[in-house]
């Protein structure tokens, strides 16, 4: 059963024991896989040594290489509390507060090359509270709320440049609810509301000089319902569109009025905006 060894007032081995031998193969992983096992290749490799206690902490150290496992508060051999875990190659993998063997608590994760991966609040080994979640070369990429690993919550998203994509609430991950987005080249790309990742609702569409080119009604990230479209900011066009397409309503050329369409009638006007010709329209 589980139980500890001690030797000269020093904690030598912590974990489960089988027929008095000490089964070290049950200790490898003082967070139950979820942040050692499943992050660390080739964990068969290691030659452990014993558990050590200094300075109120407890150690284990890969005799092979002489780089510390991990250090920190066993209970019931779990850790519990402030801890620090590495890699094999001695960068941390994870420091912050366990529970019962889980990430719980404030905490910072990196990669194998020492950069952040995620700074904030964990829950249950996952990303769930406010939290900041970084690119592979250590560029801000998220920050805002989490629930159980995925963005969810108000939080802004950037890209690889460091510039901001969108400011936005997530669900499950995913753009849900009112967002501001921007190009690049930090001009205004959408304002308005999104559903499941897609624009779904009212909402203002920019290009990339930062001018108006549609507001209105979206859906499934296309244009669908009433709305207005501009050009070098005049209007251009008003009335109904379904999946992308302007059906009916009304155009203009450089803010005259040309034509008038109500489901299978036209109307056209000249280049003054004088009436013209009314007609049939047959597919």
């Amino acid at each position: 059963g589980q139980g500890i060894l001690y030797r000269d007032d020093k904690i030598i081995q912590q974990g489960t024991f089988i027929n008095d031998v000490f089964d070290d193969s049950k200790e490898i992983d003082p967070l139950r896989g979820s942040l050692f096992v499943e992050q660390i290749e080739n964990v068969d490799s290691y030659i452990l040594s014993p558990i050590n206690s200094r300075n109120g902490f407890t150690y284990r150290i890969n005799s092979r290489t002489g780089k510390t496992i991990f250090k920190g508060n066993l209970v019931n051999g779990k850790l519990n509390g402030q801890c620090e875990i590495y890699y094999e190659n001695g960068q941390p993998l994870y420091k912050g507060e366990n529970k019962d063997g889980d990430r719980h608590g404030q905490g910072t994760s990196y990669n194998r090359c020492g950069r952040l991966i995620y700074d904030g609040e964990w829950s249950n080994d996952k990303f769930n509270g406010q939290g900041k979640y970084y690119f592979d070369d250590g560029v801000l990429r998220y920050e805002g709320k989490f629930k159980d690993d995925k963005f969810h919550g108000r939080g802004k998203a950037y890209y690889e440049n460091g510039d901001l994509k969108i400011e936005c609430e997530f669900k499950n991950g995913k753009y849900d609810g009112q967002g501001i987005a921007y190009y690049e080249n930090g001009k205004l790309r959408y304002d308005g509301e999104y559903k499941n990742g897609k624009r779904c609702g009212y909402g203002k569409e920019y290009d990339e000089k930062g001018e108006l080119i549609y507001e209105g009604i979206w859906s499934d990230r296309n244009r669908h319902g009433q709305g207005k479209e501009y050009e070098n900011g005049i209007l251009k066009s008003e009335g109904e569109w379904a999946n992308g397409s302007f059906i009916q309503g009304k155009s203009y050329n450089n803010g005259i009025l040309r034509s008038e369409r109500n489901l299978n009638r036209m109307k056209e006007y000249d280049e003054k905006g004088e009436f013209r010709f009314e007609g049939e329209i047959k597919n």
